[in-house]
């Protein structure tokens, strides 16, 4: 049985070149016919198409719109101009998961798949996926532009289990193909060392295992636009640029729990949060930061304004927490070894945490690094792993927020690789974010009297049919505790007394409830703390 959980999905989505309705013909059809036209007329030649996009309808299945780049690689050194690579974009709804396998075909020249059965969770609003392919098969190679005269044909083969072989179905779209740049490159503020070399190939395809453990769920918050041009800054902060991936991410998080908890109120817009974790982080105007940095400003900012968030991670080279530049505030490190491990990453997620990610990549000349947001990990009964990243299209300004699930593998070094345009990466370190009162130092021993209320995630975690709820209390209060489904309303109560100073638990048993997410509130005066859990049956 699939693991699934998920949350509210909604991605931003903003072409500002190409999306606008895509050239469609049915199946078996010829191309439509273009005159040559340069990259610049290609938007007013789209606009100009009076057939709109035809939505493609398999069941529960339906694909709205699509689009098609072929990618400058700004990400390395020399950069790539019109690389052999290319980013396929489309926007779906489904009431249920689907398998999709794509084929795309440049007429008289070859044919190359996109995706063999490439999973995608139920959605039931308008959720945009973003797929890297090797456009080689193409008779593109690096500095090759695509001709702006000619369209790409796409099959789009679905099914609702995976398959070595395309099932008969499909639906044929022809595209033409634009240019983007994949900008996201940045400054890395941590030092690699000797770093050994990435050198793992890119994985084989999934050709029939279906995904059997899966955690999926959605950040609601779009990504902040990062171009200074738009958003100039006010003296002395930071509108953001380029580099500004790690406080974007961590605005991205922070803005992220407080939709989900109404306990968490950021007393700021999206980007005066930016300015603010920039400022904190002690960001340089077109620099990077570090694990140390990025952590240590986070934490000054939940202490400066009284947040009830923890901060957990695991990080390459760190030794010891990551303490708040003044205060009792820490983050909890986590690390098992030299490098963030799957299982934790897996963990964290499922507990549904608010996890961020940094990963480096040598560019031919140093390494580089960028920060993202993570919206779900996947395994297959093969063992193959993937993860959910959210990003934004274009890194320099807006470009719309799109989601990608590059499969992950672990080489020889421990190192959780991202497979992602051909260029590996491998992840240094993984950041956690839940809400509850905030680590701090001087923890007293196992047996004294706690010194803050606090509750704790319910383990097991998913559970069948029973998990139990821990809470600590410092002071002697009047305590609820209920369970709520996922439409608010109550299950039932498990605590409704006075409780005294100490450590408490209860045991829930959902033995007559039905599979799915359920939440579990604490009130204890002034203090309420809410989290999620997992009945799987």
């Amino acid at each position: 049985m699939i693991l699934f959980r998920s949350y509210r999905l909604l991605f931003l989505f903003l072409s500002l070149i190409l999306l606008v309705p895509a050239v469609h013909s049915q199946a078996q059809e010829s191309p439509v016919e273009v005159a040559y036209l340069t990259p610049e007329q290609l938007p007013a030649f789209l606009a100009e198409q009076q057939s709109a996009l035809v939505p493609l309808q398999a069941g529960p299945l339906t694909v709205q719109d699509l689009v098609m780049f072929q990618l400058h690689l700004l990400n390395m050194n020399p950069q790539i101009i019109n690389s052999k690579w290319a980013m396929f974009v489309f926007t779906y709804t489904a009431a249920t998961a689907f398998y999709l396998t794509i084929g795309a075909e440049r007429l008289g020249v070859g044919f190359t798949y996109v995706a063999q059965n490439f999973f995608i969770a139920a959605a039931t609003i308008a959720t945009v996926v973003a797929i890297r392919f090797d456009l080689a098969a193409l008779g593109i190679t690096n500095g090759t532009p695509w001709p702006a005269s000619a369209l790409m044909r796409l099959y789009f083969h679905w099914a609702q289990q995976p398959s070595p072989t395309p099932p008969p179905q499909f639906q044929q779209y022809d595209l033409p193909v634009g240019q983007i740049d994949d900008d996201a490159s940045n400054e890395y503020g941590d030092s690699t060392g000797n770093e050994p070399p990435l050198s793992q190939p890119t994985p084989e395809p999934n050709l029939s295992s279906p995904v059997t453990s899966m955690t999926h769920f959605g950040c609601s918050v779009p990504n902040i636009d990062l171009s200074n041009t738009d958003n100039p800054p006010v003296p002395g902060g930071y509108a953001g640029d380029r580099n500004a991936c790690g406080p974007a991410a961590a605005a991205n998080s922070l803005k992220w729990l407080e939709s989900l908890y109404p306990h968490i109120n950021i007393p700021f817009t999206h980007r005066a949060l930016l300015d603010s974790l920039s400022r904190l982080m002690g960001r340089q105007p077109g620099g990077g930061v570090s694990i140390e940095t990025f952590v240590r400003g986070k934490l000054d900012f939940i202490q400066r304004h009284n947040l009830p968030i923890q901060v957990k991670f695991q990080g390459q080279g760190v030794t010891g927490n990551i303490s708040a530049t003044s205060g009792p505030s820490f983050a909890r490190n986590d690390n098992t070894g030299p490098y963030p491990t799957w299982q934790w990453l897996k963990q964290e997620v499922a507990d549904t945490e608010d996890v961020e990610i940094f990963y480096k990549w040598f560019d031919g000349t140093n390494w580089r690094g960028h920060a993202v947001t993570v919206t779900g990990v996947y395994e297959t009964m093969s063992g193959k792993k993937y993860i959910g990243l959210k990003h934004d299209l274009k890194q320099r300004d807006t470009g719309g927020t799109v989601q990608e699930f590059p499969e992950i593998t672990v080489d020889g070094a421990g190192r959780m690789i991202v497979h992602r345009s051909g260029i590996p990466r491998y992840i240094s370190h993984v950041i956690s974010e839940s809400p509850g009162p905030p680590f701090i130092t001087g923890v007293r021993g196992e047996g004294s009297v706690p010194f803050e209320f606090r509750l704790e995630q319910n383990y097991p975690n998913p559970f069948n049919p029973s998990t139990e709820i821990r809470y600590q209390m410092s002071e002697v209060r009047y305590v609820e505790l209920k369970v709520f489904d996922v439409l608010g309303q109550e299950v039932t109560t498990l605590v409704d007394e006075v409780k005294h100073v100490g450590k408490h638990s209860v045991l829930f048993d959902a033995g007559n409830l039905p599979s799915g997410v359920y939440f579990y509130r604490l009130t204890a005066g002034s203090y309420v703390e809410t989290k999620r859990m997992l009945l799987l049956k």
